[in-house]
């Protein structure tokens, strides 16, 4: 089987990041959360990490803004 493939546009140049809404949401979240399941993993602005509960999880985030990282 031979695959045709078309291209359909340009990709945007290698090094010329351009921020998305999304990058300026998680920028302007006092805290991201980086995993979830058994284990919340939380980045506070500031760099630190720390794991929450999931009642904790849930006490942060209706008292910060927030955004997932993943």
């Amino acid at each position: 089987m031979n695959a045709i493939l078309r291209k359909t546009k340009n990709a945007q140049p290698m090094g010329e990041y351009k921020p998305t809404e999304i990058d300026s949401a998680k920028k302007s979240a006092y805290f991201r959360l980086v995993s979830a399941g058994g284990k919340n993993k939380i980045i506070w602005q500031d760099g630190r990490a720390e794991s929450v509960t999931d009642a904790k999880l849930e006490m942060l985030q209706n008292s910060y803004t927030w955004a997932t990282d993943f």
